[in-house]
């Protein structure tokens, strides 16, 4: 079996190289790409949900001053 010497392994190690490292470099950009749009993506519903948290809290207030004006209003 038949190798090569040095120069031809190192040419063949630099072809190899110069194929798979662009290669690698954009699944690099691709990952990074998709951390970034899943960070942001949880965010989202944490905020709808801070949304819907302030409506009902803003809603239980409302039905608790009504509540407190009609008690006062049978005790009268």
């Amino acid at each position: 079996m038949y190798i090569g010497n040095q120069e031809e392994l190192g040419q063949f190690g630099d072809f190899i190289g110069g194929i798979l490292n662009p290669f690698f470099g954009f699944l690099t950009v691709l990952s990074l790409l998709n951390s970034i749009k899943e960070q942001r993506h949880p965010n989202s519903p944490l905020k709808e949900d801070e949304k819907v948290s302030s409506n009902k809290n803003q809603v239980v207030q409302a039905i608790d001053c009504y509540n407190e004006k009609l008690e006062h209003l049978l005790k009268e």
